[in-house]
């Protein structure tokens, strides 16, 4: 009897452990104006594409691109809610806030909006971030001209190591 209820649990626990993250990131296989195929490292899934899906860009997506889908399952299917890409954006800080950094790239002058979230990782605490710091950050495009970082690296900063994180 022990053994199978412990195969029941096994069994239920494969299942529970096949649901992939929410948002889940990988790399696109191939893309629809219906369907999105994204590769995350152990598994193929299969999203639906509707006029509700929120991309951050136009266009067709290209095989291999980075991409973060957050999602909902109904009726068995997929459907992607919201699908990001992976983007990286170079520049001064013009602007602080508690949350998040207004930096603009030197070349082009373009002005981006840069949000931190508490998982952001950066080689500098947060409070040697200072206007005029020229940095790169990499993280998901949302579509409006804000990124949420992934990561921060800051140039030009030489700091005692004890300040470092």
């Amino acid at each position: 009897m022990n053994r199978i209820a412990g195969g029941l649990l096994f069994i239920a626990s494969a299942a529970l452990a096949a649901e992939p993250p929410n948002p889940v990131s990988g790399f696109v296989a191939e893309h629809s104006a219906t369907s999105l195929q994204l590769r995350d490292g152990r598994q193929t899934l299969h999203f639906e594409i509707n006029s509700a899906t929120l991309t951050s860009r136009r266009g067709k997506l290209e095989p291999g691109e980075r991409v973060r889908v957050r999602w909902t399952l109904a009726n068995g299917k997929y459907t992607a809610l919201a699908v990001s890409t992976w983007t990286d954006f170079a520049g001064v800080i013009d602007r602080k806030h508690d949350d998040s950094l207004e930096v603009r790239n030197l070349k082009t002058n373009e002005v981006r909006e840069i949000r931190l979230t508490a998982a952001t990782q950066s080689g500098v605490l947060r409070r040697h971030i200072e206007v005029g710091t020229e940095i790169r950050a990499g993280g998901w495009d949302l579509g409006d001209g804000r990124i949420e970082a992934v990561h921060i690296a800051v140039f030009n900063t030489d700091l005692p190591s004890s300040d470092r994180l």
